[in-house]
Formats: C-alpha cells, structure tokens, sequence
C-alpha cells in the first residue's frame, strides 16, 4: 500500500522541477519550433523531458549539472553505454577512410555487417539493410504483401512495429475500446491511420493460443503475414508453446512469419529471441544495437521472401526499396564494432548477473514492503510493474498501477537514477559495481518512502 501517493507525487515533482529549471528552460525554446519540443512523441515525457548535455559510460548529465546513472540507453540502443571507445575509433577510422557517412555506392563495411548478420540470426540467409527500425518492420511486411492477392496484415494487440499504419493499429488502446479478449478489435493508435488499414488489420490477443489459432484458421486465406515480438513493452515473454504453435499455424497456411526483434536483436543473446525459442521466421526486422548508437535497420530472410529486392529481375514479382543512408560506412562500422564486442565470451553472463541482481533486490523490498509490485522482462531487460495480477499481454499491463510507477521513476530521477519513465530499462556493460550499489541503495529508499506515511 502508498500512503498519501498524491501528496508524495506533488512533492516529487516539485523536487524534479526544481533541480531540472534549465531543462525545462530549453524545453520551453523547444516548443516555440519544435511540435511539443521533441523529435518524436517517445522523447516526451511529464512534466517535461530532461535535456541531456553530455554522456559518458553508464552516465548522462543535464543541463543543471544533474548527472544520473542511465538505465534507457537511448530505448536499449546502447548496450555497451555511451561512448563506448571501440565504438568512438572505429568511427574515427570511418571518417578518414571515407570522408562521410554516404559514398552514394556499396561499402565493404555493409557486406561485413550483413555476413555478420547471417551467421548470427536463424532466418538471416539474405539482408537488406534500412535506415530505422521503424523502416525494416514496414519494408518486411511490403514484402510479405507482395507475395499474392492477400491484402490483410496479422498483428498482436498492445504492439508498436513503427509509425506506419499497421504498425499504430491497436499499439496501445483506451480501456474498453478493444473489444473482446479474445477477438480485439482493430484500433488507430494515431489519427491519420486510414480506415483501410484498419480494416486489412487482423488484430489478435497475445500469449493466448488458442484463440490466435482460431483468427488464424479463420482468416487464412487473407493474411498476407502476421508479425510478432516474443518480447514487447516489458511484458512478460511469450511463452515458447505459443510462439512455436504460432509458427506451426503460419506454416501450414503458407503465412509469412515476421519477427520484430529491434528490441531483443542482440540484447537477449546474440540470436534474440528466435534462438531461444529454436524457432525460425520466415523474416527478422533489426535495427537499435545492431547500429551501436546510429541510426539503422535491417530486414534479414530466408532467400525466397527476399529475392523480389533484387533490382532489374524481369517478368517476376519485385519490390522497390532504396534509402540514400541505407548501409552508410558510419553506422555499418559502429554495429561492427559493437559485435566484436558482444562475441567477447562473458558479455552476456555479466548482463545477466546484473539484471538478476537488481530483480532480486526489487523482489526483495516488494516482501518487505508489501508495495505490490512486480518485475517482468528477460535478459538484460527489466520492467517494474504495480499489480499482483497475473500478465500476459498488453490488457494484463495496462490494470497496473500508473501513478505508482510515476512515483517511483520521479523518486528515483530526483536521486540521480535515470530511468525512462513507465518504460523498461535496458542494462549495459558500461554499468559499473558502484553504480549497481548506487541503483539498490536508491531503489530500497525509494521503496521505503513510497510506503511510509509522509
């Protein structure tokens, strides 16, 4: 139980407020010129964002001199932390080589990263690079719908593919909009989805098989593809019966599997998350580590859902895709390098032990302080929920307690923890003893506060 939760929220924010007054200064400039003073609606946050002057490490500092041990690193992009110094020299070495980021022709840098990719990820036997996650996740699903006359596009409620159409519908949902449990209906994230996507949108409940199985069965021979994130927003992993029994289905229907794994790509083990499930898509869309901080993206395939890319094939079916940033030299040498390092055996195990570290702490002060909570995630992702319901998906999550999180991810900034708020954090190598020591001294006081009366 939070005692007094509005009143402690009020003062936490008069906390932030006070020590974050340049933020909000340059924030405020921001919004005379920049819709809502951000690049993207996923940079805002109340009351308002942070305004980052320098990074280093595990660490990022604001304008007011805060410096905070950062566990966003830039939505999981930074996994070795900022300004990784393999990272830095090989993007040095880049620049001399190249003199910029384009050379308007192929670098030997992204055939390295696309071998790299085929070694690593089971459906990659062909690669095709883009500038953004977003990108992949719409170029694969173009694909797909390239294959014949199938025009509607499977997808599970509560998920994000990307600020396109299919991948807004049913991203997140009003409380009682969605419809049934067990059929949800299709809904637009985002104003400008059109009602034809929409209605070409098969919007199914996750980690729930047998009524996917049912959708499935029942709009086989109009999905053009379904696509699905084993692991989304923080939930709790699919279960490895659901996405086999998934793959089962979309084979025996002859449905293109798509597996987003811009997040787990590379973050829950160099195979993310197909390679813990043994389970094969047909293709793969990367993007945030495999660029080690720069902008990139990739679809990776089996050959015959890939080969309609190949420029100038006559008399069969193929599909246009370009981009002028696609493959630069900048963000080919950094995932490169980023690689390299996530080979080095004992990256992973150290990841690891980390995030137990941390989930054992939480799980810990939940005991003792009977507060309700619970950590979801795998691997080097962890998600801090208020509910003691069970979660499976997206419904499950949206029942936990909102202004309990906001409490805790403003206690925690105001002690110098970053932590994106309502968000999952992302662990990186940077992370250092200290700094663990630091985040469990601050997340028991935190806890303490929370159930304390003021």
């Amino acid at each position: 139980m939070i005692h007094d939760i509005t009143r402690k929220l009020s003062r936490q924010l008069r906390i932030f407020k006070k020590r974050s007054a340049s933020s909000r200064e340059a924030w405020v400039r921001g919004r005379r010129i920049m819709p809502g003073g951000v690049s993207g609606e996923d940079f805002f946050f109340q009351p308002y964002p942070i305004q980052v002057e320098h990074a280093s490490g595990a660490m990022i500092f604001d304008f007011d001199g805060n410096a905070y041990i950062d566990y966003n690193m830039a939505a999981g992009s930074l996994i070795l932390g900022h300004g990784n110094r393999r990272v830095h020299q090989s993007l040095e070495n880049t620049m001399e080589t190249y003199g910029t980021s384009v050379t308007g022709v192929p670098n030997p840098l992204e055939l390295q990263l696309a071998t790299e990719i085929t070694d690593i990820v089971r459906s990659a036997e062909r690669v095709r690079f883009t500038s953004s996650g977003s990108e992949a996740n719409m170029l694969a699903i173009r694909l797909a719908l390239s294959r014949g006359k199938r025009s509607k596009v499977g997808k599970f409620e509560g998920f994000c593919h990307g600020s396109f159409d299919y991948g807004l519908v049913s991203a997140s949902v009003p409380r009682g909009e969605g419809g049934p449990a067990r059929a949800p209906y299709p809904f637009a994230a985002s104003e400008d989805v059109s009602e034809h996507s929409l209605y070409n949108t098969l919007v199914m409940p996750f980690n729930r098989l047998e009524e996917t199985a049912l959708l499935i069965r029942k709009n086989r021979r109009e999905l053009a593809c379904v696509i699905m994130e084993p692991l989304g927003g923080g939930y709790r992993p699919a279960g490895r019966d659901f996405v086999r029994g998934v793959r089962e289905l979309t084979e025996k229907y002859d449905i293109p599997l798509i597996f987003d794994e811009i997040t787990t790509g590379f973050r829950v083990g160099l195979g993310g998350m197909q390679e813990k499930y043994r389970v094969t898509p047909d293709m793969t869309a990367l993007g945030k580590i495999l660029g080690g901080g720069l902008p990139v993206g990739a679809v990776a395939g089996l050959r015959e859902f890939m080969d309609p890319l190949v420029p100038g094939r006559r008399g069969e079916m193929s599909v246009y895709h370009s981009g002028t940033y696609n493959g630069n030299s900048l963000s080919m040498a950094a995932g490169l390098a980023t690689l390299y390092q996530l080979k080095k055996e004992g990256t992973y195990p150290y990841l690891e032990k980390i995030t137990q570290t941390i989930r054992k702490e939480i799980e810990g002060l939940e005991q003792t302080y009977g507060l309700r909570a619970q950590v979801l995630g795998i691997s080097s992702i962890l998600n801090l929920v208020f509910t003691r319901g069970k979660i499976t998906n997206y419904r499950d999550i949206s029942k936990a307690d909102a202004s309990a999180r906001q409490l805790f991810d403003l206690c925690l900034a105001n002690k110098g923890i970053f932590l994106f708020p309502g968000r999952p954090a992302f662990i990186s190598t940077a992370l250092t003893k200290p700094d663990l020591a630091r985040t469990l001294e601050v997340m028991e006081s935190t806890f303490d506060y929370m159930a304390s009366p003021l």
